[in-house]
């Protein structure tokens, strides 16, 4: 039987700065829909194949595919921290459910992969679902300091001497595209390159602070040995780390 969420929306909060400007995510697939349409808060709920309810606050702009993409990436995300009592994941046949205003709208999980498709080429970024053709390491590149200089540019005040250095963007933008393609959720092939932190640079016995790189040519020297570390082993880069990064948390738990 298909998981089925249905999603409550509560009241709209609105957050200003110290000059009345609103306050959105800097959740990278949210800033363009948020400036569009506001955020609202929602209570998600979802019922697993044992009957159990599981519910998350979430802030979502007024759409219910943006209520239902939260939903699956904070389930990807307490599923990749492994959390004990984790929401269960969706998949393409999983059935959500928004409630507004006391009328039910219900999005699909194959209408939710045609909606993030969409989403995506309106705003004209690399293609990353292409397998066919598969983005360069300078596109990638670009794309994370896009992310870095337009966040910047938005948020300066509320920065560290106004940067968002470039090894926070890559790790945030790494790992989104990594659940896009775990989910299976647009049929993207595996991503160029994998989130880059402390557990991956110690797998490769690379020693480095990832927090503090702020630095294109530092990062790719970094991928250059992860990779070789992935070819190792016949895996592509986002394969390697998909297997290595949870058995190193994992060792990192029990030894705590």
């Amino acid at each position: 039987m298909p998981l089925r969420i249905r999603i409550h929306r509560l009241p709209t909060v609105l957050r200003l700065d110290a000059e009345g400007r609103l306050l959105y995510s800097l959740f990278i697939r949210l800033c363009a829909i948020l400036r569009r349409m506001g955020a609202r808060w929602c209570t998600g709920t979802a019922t697993d194949a044992e009957g159990r309810r599981h519910s998350m606050d979430l802030k979502a702009a007024e759409s219910s595919y943006d209520a239902a993409h939260l939903y699956v990436t904070a389930a990807k995300s307490q599923e990749g921290a492994m959390l004990p009592s984790r929401a269960p994941m969706p998949t393409l046949a999983t059935v959500f459910e928004v409630v507004v205003d006391g009328k039910v709208y219900r999005v699909t999980g194959k209408a939710l992969q045609r909606w993030i498709i969409r989403e995506r080429q309106q705003r004209k970024g690399p293609l990353y679902s292409h397998a066919a053709h598969p983005v360069s390491d300078g596109e990638h590149c670009l794309a994370i300091e896009r992310i870095s200089n337009g966040l910047m540019t938005r948020f300066a005040y509320f920065l560290i001497n106004g940067r968002l250095r470039f090894s926070t963007s890559q790790k945030a933008f790494n790992l989104y595209l990594k659940y896009i393609w775990r989910l299976n959720i647009d049929t993207s092939p595996p991503p160029p390159h994998c989130p880059v932190d402390g557990i991956v640079l110690a797998q490769a016995g690379i020693s480095g602070s990832w927090t503090k790189c702020d630095s294109v040519q530092e990062y790719m020297s970094w991928i250059d040995r992860l990779r070789m570390e992935a070819k190792a082993k016949s895996q592509s880069l986002a394969e390697w780390e998909y297997q290595v990064w949870p058995e190193s948390a994992l060792k990192k738990l029990s030894a705590a």
